[in-house]
């Protein structure tokens, strides 16, 4: 924080810092601490949720996912799929699908920049994956779910 009053001259670093200090608030809140009462195991299922919806463009193990809960990874893959009923990967995947038709679907732009922006390093994967969820390519999906875009109709 005293680097940030130091650097009143440059806004956009005062910005970042600030940013900075919001998301440590955020990441160690009260929020975040497991509740007095009701089901532990669903704190944790919703924990390893919000880890995937803030990180699903980047590369997230299982492991990770354990790590962030403080859990063994064993018992955290199990715990998740006996509540969610789908293993933590599907789920990742599957989340990354919902993201891609939903990109696909509202926006112009290619099946490479959407399956790189979901987290797919390769476009060839990420088709294969997005078959195998949606029974259908990525292309044909985008053909039949696109909705137009807006036009100024002048009459």
């Amino acid at each position: 924080m005293l680097q940030m009053l130091d650097s009143h001259d440059n806004s956009l670093r005062l910005l970042g810092g600030m940013y900075w200090i919001l998301e440590t608030l955020i990441r160690t809140s009260s929020r975040r601490k497991p509740p007095k009462t009701g089901n532990l195991q669903e704190f944790y299922i919703h924990e390893a949720q919000m880890y995937i919806e803030r990180h699903y463009n980047q590369n997230i193990t299982v492991a990770q996912l354990a790590n962030w809960c403080n859990l063994d990874r064993s018992y955290f893959g199990k715990i998740f799929k006996d509540t969610v009923l789908v293993t933590p990967q599907e789920y990742i995947i599957r989340y990354r699908i919902n993201v891609a038709c939903d990109l696909l679907k509202d926006t112009d732009l290619s099946i490479g920049d959407i399956s790189a922006q979901v987290g797919y390093d390769n476009q060839l994967h990420f088709s294969r994956a997005f078959k195998k969820v949606m029974g259908i390519s990525p292309r044909d999906w985008k053909k039949r779910n696109r909705i137009p875009a807006m036009t100024d109709s002048k009459e």
